[in-house]
């Protein structure tokens, strides 16, 4: 695993000068005590910005691994002995952002200007070869869990257990019906001959012949849609959606960026009921892509859309 210098290195956050923007951080931070709400922290890259603009930021992160990085790493930026009216503070807490509102009203962070959402994995986490996240590593075991500390349920749990239909169900967030079908046939032949407890295991029953997009990894869209399932990611962000709209000020701003189909569809209706509804004002009538520049330097940010809503 990478020390903490290399983690640094290969840690980009993703459209960094587009969220710090978008949040009008530079604008806020001093004329007002502004404050800001970073519901998925990841190794801190937003936060970080948002902190030496002057913003004072509640950082929210499921992975206590990511937490503590995120923390060293802020800690070097705004000390809480740092005295500047240039710089901002930060509080950090584990935990989910399904339970945004909660952990935000303890915080106090109850009427803020922006909140933002980076739904992608970080560098370190895939990365990290004990959750089995990524596909190279093929003695990785299943895991897949952001917080292994409240959650139990891991990626070969539920390759065990689940039948045909509710693994064709949880396929499809990422796949295609019919390879999604296909796909969960061969998991329950397999698993009748021994267990699917590795990243290898997994990738064996994968093969090439489940690829449903060109110049895409095979193993990549089954991966991605097993992690959603395990951290029941769409459901999380369907609860905490409506909490942050109410969390924000008028004239504040909710920033989101998803990496597939899914959450980018979810988003999108939420912040078009919230126009509709005149809660809110939709800023991006379509998302903001990262640059060429920036996708050369950091692959993974191919798959970015950000999104922005206003509350009116």
């Amino acid at each position: 695993m990478p020390g903490q210098d290399g983690l640094e290195k290969i840690h980009e956050p993703v459209l960094l000068g587009e969220v710090v923007d978008a949040l009008r951080v530079k604008d806020l931070a001093h004329l007002k005590k502004a404050h800001f709400i970073d519901a998925t922290l990841g190794l801190g890259g937003h936060s970080l910005e948002i902190c030496k603009a002057g913003g004072n930021v509640l950082g929210i992160e499921a992975d206590e691994e990511s937490l503590e990085i995120a923390r060293k790493r802020l800690m070097k930026v705004c000390p809480p002995t740092f005295s500047s009216h240039e710089r901002g503070s930060f509080t950090l807490v584990h935990g989910n952002f399904r339970d945004l509102k909660e952990i935000a009203l303890k915080e106090r962070f109850d009427r803020v200007d922006g909140i933002l959402f980076d739904l992608g994995i970080s560098s370190y986490q895939l990365a990290t070869k004990v959750k089995g996240f990524s596909f190279q590593d093929l003695d990785a075991y299943l895991d897949m869990r952001f917080d292994r500390i409240s959650q139990e349920v891991t990626a070969q749990d539920l390759l065990k257990v689940l039948n045909v239909g509710q693994l064709i169900e949880l396929f499809r967030v990422t796949m295609p019906k019919g390879v999604a079908r296909a796909l969960s046939k061969r998991i329950v032949e397999a698993r009748k001959i021994r267990e699917i407890k590795t990243v290898g295991d997994f990738l064996e029953i994968i093969k090439p012949k489940f690829r449903s997009k060109p110049k895409l990894n095979p193993s990549t869209l089954p991966f991605l849609a097993l992690r959603i399932a395990v951290n029941s990611e769409l459901d999380n962000l369907r609860q905490a959606l409506p909490q942050a709209l109410e969390l924000l000020k008028a004239g504040g701003r909710l920033v989101v960026i998803s990496f597939h189909s899914g959450e980018d569809g979810l988003v999108k209706n939420f912040f078009k009921e919230s126009q509709d509804s005149e809660r809110g004002l939709i800023i991006t009538k379509k998302p903001i892509f990262p640059e060429k520049k920036e996708i050369a330097t950091n692959p993974r940010a191919r798959s970015a859309k950000m999104r922005i809503l206003q509350k009116k």
